[in-house]
Formats: structure tokens, C-alpha cells, sequence
């Protein structure tokens, strides 16, 4: 019998300044093959650090896409700020238990 580990969750923490101890934002990236899926975004700069950044991150893991679903008010607040860095493609529309969400793609531009 023989199995594999895969790491596969990646924490991404957000800090105000190098040397800062105490991240402001973070979220959870799951890699699966050339794409990662976010998801448990929270903090008050995370908006702020991609439009600072933009793919950088998820660039530097090796990751061609990276997708997410969003409230429909944080996919025009996406699409707003990253409008020169990253390409964010519409997937797909959805309920989930009452609340609307939006499946989408970002690419480098």
C-alpha cells in the first residue's frame, strides 16, 4: 500500500508594514493543480493589499487562475480596483442559503 501527502491550504497574511507582527487581513487559498480558490477573506485591508498587488501572491505559488465566490457588491468593488492589474471574468451566479454570489476568474492581464 503506498499514499501521497499533498499540501494543498495556503494561509495568505496581510501586514501593514514589514517587521509588523500582527497581520490585518488574511485568507485561505486551496491549490488544486494551476488554479487556487480563495475563500475566508477577512480583514480591513485585504481589498487594499490586491489592489496594491494584484496576483503577486498567488503568481508566486505557480497558480495561472485564481477564483472566488463573491458577494455581487465585492465583484464590482473588484472589478472597480483591479481594472489595470487583473483580468475578472463572470463564471457563474448563484444562491446559497438566500444570499446571491458570484463565481469568478482572475487572470493576469
Amino acid at each position: 500500500m503506498h499514499y501521497e501527502l499533498f499540501p494543498r491550504r495556503v494561509s495568505l497574511l496581510v501586514y501593514e508594514a514589514i517587521g509588523d507582527v500582527n497581520y490585518t487581513s488574511s485568507c485561505q487559498i486551496n491549490i488544486n493543480n494551476g488554479y487556487g480558490t480563495i475563500d475566508t477573506l477577512n480583514g480591513k485591508d485585504f481589498y487594499k493589499f490586491l489592489a496594491e498587488k494584484g496576483l503577486e501572491p498567488f503568481l508566486k505559488l505557480g497558480l495561472k487562475e485564481v477564483r472566488a465566490a463573491l458577494a455581487p457588491a465585492h465583484f464590482r468593488l473588484l472589478k472597480r480596483i483591479l481594472k489595470d492589474k487583473v483580468n475578472i471574468e463572470e463564471m457563474d451566479r448563484y444562491t446559497h442559503e438566500g444570499i446571491e454570489l458570484v463565481w469568478v476568474k482572475m487572470t493576469e492581464i
